[in-house]
């Protein structure tokens, strides 16, 4: 094959240089998506959740108290009372409520650690789907508790900083 050669300077010019108008425009783009994605995270809202096991424990005046047997993240800070908990079993959703205090003890012992969830259960619970459960003693949950909720932009900034 026959390779075409260009000769002119002038075609040899426009075709090597990459108008200036072209970059510009590029990098306004990019900072006008820049700008609104920092926008758009500042204002949606995502829950830091924290997921924890818990098991059941029966008082004496036929409540059922939770004490946390593992913990998906370390806590350093208090829970405030109030803060929405749902407790899960096999992925069923067996009930829905607030903290009625703040958890802000944290009992260490030689091998374990016991973080006792201030909420206070029935024995039965029936769940939306009319589906009744008999809590015994002993019996293991999944717990979240919802520890916050910020604009993605403050989840983004706290990860860098750390």
């Amino acid at each position: 094959m026959e390779q075409i050669e260009i000769r002119s300077e002038k075609i040899r010019n426009l075709i090597g240089i990459i108008p200036p108008n072209l970059i510009r425009i590029g990098n306004l783009l990019i900072f006008i998506l820049l700008v609104v994605m920092i926008i758009i995270g500042s204002f949606i809202k995502v829950p830091n959740i924290l997921a924890c096991n818990v098991q059941a424990y029966k008082k004496d005046d036929g409540t059922v108290a939770l004490a946390v047997v593992s913990i998906s993240k370390a806590i350093s800070q208090p829970i405030e009372e109030g803060k929405s908990l749902k407790i899960y079993m096999d992925g069923v959703l067996l009930y829905t409520g607030k903290l009625n205090e703040k958890i802000d003890k944290i009992i260490v012992s030689l091998d374990t650690l016991k973080i006792f969830i201030p909420v206070t259960l029935d024995e039965t619970i029936t769940t939306k789907e009319q589906m009744t459960f008999i809590l015994e003693n002993s019996a293991c949950f999944i717990c979240n508790i919802e520890i916050d909720n910020q604009p993605i932009i403050n989840n983004i900034f706290r990860n860098i900083l750390q």
